[in-house]
């Protein structure tokens, strides 16, 4: 990791997993190494879903602005600012907004044995 100070505006809104997303997009807030934690700020735009689908690494989302809906295995949960979930690697996750402005949140994916 290089020391360095930067604007969250000056970095570019990149689209995530188009196979598996619509409206979703990223800032790399952490450059990964191979099969290493990976830290980024997600957008999704009003109506956007990120469709559930299972990872072999963990992730960690802390929803920070908007409202949607997310589901964990088979469980179905109400997205809001301060909500935090803990995704296990190989559970089945995914998210969508249901709010009328964007759904932010913090996206942290952990490997497995951090």
């Amino acid at each position: 990791m290089e020391a360095r100070v930067f604007d969250l505006d000056d970095l570019g809104w990149q689209r995530l997993r188009q196979d598996l997303t619509t409206g979703v997009s990223a800032k790399p807030l952490h450059a990964a190494a191979a099969g290493g934690l990976k830290l980024m700020l997600t957008r999704v735009e009003p109506g956007g879903e990120f469709a559930r689908h299972a990872d072999p690494y963990h992730h960690l989302f802390w929803f920070v602005e908007g409202e949607g809906v997310g589901w964990l295995g088979d469980k179905t949960y109400a997205i809001s600012p301060g909500r935090v979930a803990q995704v296990p690697a190989g559970t089945s996750h995914g998210y969508r907004n249901t709010g009328d402005v964007d759904l932010v949140l913090l996206t942290v994916n952990l490997p497995v044995g951090e």
